[in-house]
């Protein structure tokens, strides 16, 4: 049995050195080890997360990376005073509490884009067009991942900016479609001068005027691609089913009217995101000034 309060470290497996501390009162098994301790729990966890992969690399045994209670028992740490453990403390807490708030406005915020995008898009329309008649579906050569290097164009694969590139093959913003991969229908619109890999499907709609590109991407963005993905051991996605999807013809004013509002909301949406990035560097900064 354990108590709230109690540190919980993972001994077994995949987690194996993964600590936190417990919520509730309740029951482990043998993979898990309790740590009662007079220390302060929150410096402790701070403490033992930084070192981790040093401990981790210096005693993981067995082929599943397996700790023992006796491991750990005789690992030696540097305790500073309680005075000073409950000040770092509350340092950690803040930004914890920090981080899972803006986790909570990007969860909203993702929300609302989808919500936004389904009332707009799947609903009754009085016209649509298939995607195939308004715009130029295809795949671009690949390059090999040796290939790449480290500064250059941005380069789009099947899981977005995979690196970058001495050349580019698009000198426009493209909305790509991922045909390959475990992220088969994750719709990425690329930065210009990019050079896109034939792990994705572009959409091109250039040539037509009719066609506001932000609300494709918003509708596709909103689109289910289970029914058309097949393949039993990569799944994939082809240029011909892609081709039949049926698009809502709205004028190209209402089109940007519904573009200019969604657009507003991700940019929100990705700025929440630095932002995050921003507290975690901090926090990162932070542990690493504080636990030496």
């Amino acid at each position: 049995m354990v108590s709230k309060g109690d540190l919980l470290l993972a001994m077994y497996g995949a987690t194996s050195g993964e600590i936190d501390i417990s919520k509730i009162d309740g029951a482990i098994n043998q993979a898990i080890l309790c740590i009662n301790t007079t220390q302060n729990r929150y410096f402790l966890k701070s403490l033992w997360t930084k070192h981790a992969p040093r401990i981790l690399n210096t005693y993981l045994q067995g082929g599943q990376g397996n700790l023992s209670a006796e491991i750990i028992r005789n690992i030696k740490f540097y305790f500073p005073s309680n005075l000073e453990q409950e000040k770092i403390s509350r340092i950690i807490i803040a930004l914890d509490e920090r981080i899972a708030t803006q986790n909570k406005i990007i969860d909203k915020l993702q929300s609302l884009i989808k919500g936004l995008r389904d009332t707009l898009f799947k609903g009754n329309h009085s016209r649509y067009i298939s995607l195939g008649e308004i715009a130029q579906l295809y795949q671009p050569k690949t390059i090999a991942t040796s290939e790449l290097t480290e500064s250059g164009y941005l380069v789009y694969g099947a899981n977005g900016v995979i690196g970058h590139y001495h050349s580019y093959n698009h000198e426009q913003p493209q909305i790509c479609i991922t045909c390959r991969g475990n992220t088969c229908g994750q719709v990425t619109l690329t930065e210009p001068f990019s050079w896109i890999t034939g792990n994705a499907m572009v959409v091109n709609i250039e040539a037509n005027e009719n066609i506001d590109q932000s609300y494709l991407f918003h509708f596709l963005s909103s689109y289910n691609y289970t029914s058309i993905i097949s393949g039993s051991g990569q799944p994939q996605i082809v240029r011909s089913p892609l081709e039949k999807i049926k698009v809502p013809y709205l004028e190209i004013k209402e089109q940007k009217n519904i573009s200019r509002i969604l657009d507003s909301i991700s940019s929100k949406h990705e700025l929440e995101q630095i932002t995050l990035s921003l507290i975690l560097l901090q926090k990162n900064y932070l542990v690493n000034q504080l636990f030496i």
